[in-house]
């Protein structure tokens, strides 16, 4: 019996890694594209590829929404799948999005609207594979999620491979990727029907979709408030220098997320909240490697990502650091329940605000004022969701 355990666990570890490994080069493709399109499209059609896939992003909150909240529920034998509302929240999104795709393309002075209304097709399978892999988190089933996530990013990737190869304009670029997220949509729904047959229906899920649609908004910018601020208040070389580190704070919470997604199965059996103990301190760890591995020669790394013009920015790098690890940390305790009481989603809102009014009234006459206000913000968060699973925790 005891091997037996050890060996479900030794399996369940590997699943993990698998997954981790997955989502890592998820994340690399994604840096790959962004190299392939800005040498490919040129800086002012970049800059206009840049400016609709930050829309874009802002529009695919409801598809990680989905993913979220229907794991959270599955549980149990004939939980929701999700599937008819993703398919209507998503539905619902392009038809808003392509209704403003002139205006839109407009502002943001793209080559043609056809860009966005490829953009708002999009969000159709997006949405509807947050909530398949939603049900494959959800039910522990981790290597056809793996596979998911590498056939979304390998999609992705043949579609701009075709888009650079036939040197197609920015609407020809979505129109790629419309194409390459409705082959791995597909894919997803094929990887999730064994799934699918455990999950008995819809139920009520869009409660939890908006509670967890807004989890993720105020993580989002609980990451990202600091580069606007800095914008706003610094020199274009110093907010340049401070953009650049961010990034690798960011990164810290992409290199780590998988860990978010392998406690949220265990939340429903989580009732003294050691499964979220358990995955802070393995992000601590992981951020601290990052950070040791980082230390001996900062430099190094800065001038890798942007060149010798960065090199000022060296110990900013390791301060940028310390935030991200934070940042990945709060991220488990704020997304690993999300769908479920807002409190903590609240709270940072609060703490936001709190920093935004700091940064602008006193603390943003240097790169540092604005970091460690940044800092300080965000050990603030982490010490009020430790809190909360302390009191939350039954006595015995």
């Amino acid at each position: 019996m005891r091997d037996a355990q050890l060996g479900a666990r030794s399996r369940g570890r590997l699943r993990g890694i698998a997954l981790g490994l997955a989502m890592g080069l998820s994340n690399a493709i994604s840096y790959l594209l962004v190299a392939l399109l800005s040498r490919s499209l040129g800086p002012a059609d970049f800059g206009g590829y840049s400016a609709l896939s930050t829309v874009g992003i802002l529009l695919a909150i409801p598809a990680g929404a989905f993913q979220l909240a229907i794991a959270r529920r599955q549980h149990s034998p004939g939980a929701p799948s999700g599937l008819g509302a993703s398919l209507a929240v998503g539905s619902g999104l392009t038809a808003l999005t392509a209704a403003v795709a002139v205006p839109l393309a407009d502002a943001l002075d793209l080559d043609s609207p056809w860009a966005v209304v490829f953009l708002a097709l999009t969000l159709v399978p997006m949405t509807t594979s947050g909530a398949l892999q939603g049900v494959l988190l959800g039910q522990e089933r981790l290597r056809p999620l793996a596979l998911s996530f590498l056939l979304v990013a390998g999609g992705r990737l043949a579609a701009v491979v075709v888009a650079v190869t036939l040197d197609l304009s920015t609407s020809g670029v979505f129109g790629a990727l419309l194409v390459g997220n409705t082959v791995a949509g597909l894919a997803t729904w094929l990887l999730a029907r064994p799934a699918l047959r455990r999950a008995g229906g819809d139920g009520r899920v869009l409660g939890d979709v908006t509670r967890a649609s807004g989890a993720l908004l105020v993580f989002m910018a609980l990451t990202g408030v600091d580069v606007l601020l800095a914008r706003n208040y610094l020199s274009p070389d110093d907010s340049g220098g401070y953009a650049l580190t961010a990034t690798f704070a960011r990164a810290l919470c992409w290199g780590t997320q998988f860990v978010v997604l392998l406690v949220i199965p265990r939340m429903a059996r989580d009732a003294r909240g050691q499964a979220k103990l358990r995955a802070v301190g393995v992000v601590l760890g992981l951020g601290l490697l990052a950070l040791a591995v980082v230390l001996p020669a900062p430099g190094t790394w800065i001038r890798i990502a942007g060149g010798e013009e960065y090199a000022g920015y060296q110990r900013l790098l390791l301060g940028s650091l310390v935030v991200g690890i934070l940042w990945a940390m709060i991220q488990v305790l704020l997304l690993a329940d999300a769908g479920g009481t807002p409190r903590l989603a609240i709270i940072t809102t609060g703490v936001l605000a709190a920093q935004v009014a700091a940064v602008a009234l006193w603390w943003h006459h240097s790169t540092w004022q604005i970091l460690w206000t940044t800092a300080g913000a965000a050990a603030t968060v982490l010490a009020v969701g430790l809190l909360s699973l302390r009191s939350d925790s039954p006595r015995t």
